[in-house]
């Protein structure tokens, strides 16, 4: 992390927190919705012809990714569709955030948010949307209410996430048949990227056709199936990880528009910087959650100028949340 952050990027970081935990709340008492984050101008929904849909939590987006969407989007243009307008939408499960990372080696969910604005803002049809239902078979009809019913829906997912989709066990602990979830995700398209995965025999190349084999019933939607490779060989976000907590340039392995947000919040370094920073937000955002940004902004700004400085106050604020 670099100071002096702006209130501006402070602020932006606390609104994109509270929607996601306001939309988990929401999730919660039944409610299930998709809320956007970013979207292009001069452009309504139902003007779309064609969403191809990416749904991930990126740590940070590589080089990799940016090419799996452009390929994504390549590979639906000439697919019919209502109109001629065909954007990509990047989806974040608020489901994420429950879950506890090492903030030495990972980022907060709302971060990778942050993160991908600068991506969205480098492209004309990017849009960022948070999703808060635990199955992904919810999503599409989601979709449909913000852009329209007749929009041609095509999600982007590698070969080992469209193995959970169809594997009827990923549905064991919900009320939902694995084939009326079959049923109602192939109304639409998917767009397969083959992926290294490991096996008791080694890592091997999983694509569709792999697919198909180990689950016969995907032969009866093959029209809604296409096979992609894979984009760029030896490029993950793990890598771009790695590299980073060594002190190493990631420039070119990360997406367009990434890497000086991740410069300034000094992620995947091991120190205690984003740590202590990060819970500071928390905290900030609990004690003031039903207050807007603005009554604790300038508090908060003061508060993390002298964190960055100060390492036995970043201790502190660490053992502070930890204990909780």
């Amino acid at each position: 992390m670099s100071f002096p952050l702006s209130l501006s990027e402070v602020a932006r970081s606390l609104e994109i927190q509270k929607l996601g935990k306001k939309l988990q709340e929401e999730a919660r008492s039944g409610k299930s919705r998709v809320e956007f984050i970013r979207e292009p101008f001069l452009r309504k929904r139902e003007e779309v012809g064609r969403l191809v849909v990416a749904l991930g939590s990126y740590d940070p987006l590589s080089k990799a990714h940016e090419t799996l969407f452009l390929q994504g989007l390549k590979a639906v243009q000439n697919k019919p569709a209502r109109t001629s307008l065909d954007e990509l939408l990047i989806v974040t499960s608020t489901h994420h955030f429950e879950k506890k990372v090492d903030l030495r080696k990972n980022s907060a969910v709302y971060d990778r948010v942050h993160a991908l604005e600068g991506f969205a803002g480098c492209y004309d049809q990017v849009s960022l949307a948070f999703f808060n239902a635990p199955l992904f078979v919810a999503l599409a009809p989601l979709l449909q209410q913000n852009y329209g019913s007749d929009v041609s829906i095509y999600f982007v997912v590698g070969s080992d996430l469209m193995d959970k989709i169809v594997d009827p066990q990923s549905y064991r602990h919900y009320d939902v048949s694995p084939a009326q979830a079959l049923e109602t995700l192939f109304a639409h398209s998917f767009i397969v990227c083959e992926r290294a995965i490991a096996t008791t025999e080694g890592t091997k190349i999983m694509g569709l056709d792999d697919l198909k084999k180990k689950y016969p019933q995907l032969q009866r939607y093959s029209r809604h199936l296409i096979g992609i490779t894979i984009p760029i060989p030896g490029i993950s976000s793990t890598l771009i990880r790695e590299k980073r907590s060594q002190g190493k340039d990631t420039r070119s392995l990360e997406a367009v528009g990434v890497t000086d947000f991740l410069n300034k919040r000094g992620l995947y370094l091991p120190n205690n910087k984003y740590v202590a920073f990060t819970y500071a937000r928390e905290r900030f955002l609990e004690q003031y959650k039903d207050q807007p940004i603005a009554a604790y902004i300038e508090e908060l700004m003061g508060y993390l100028q002298r964190l960055d400085q100060d390492p036995v106050l970043q201790e502190q604020e660490i053992s502070r949340m930890e204990r909780k």
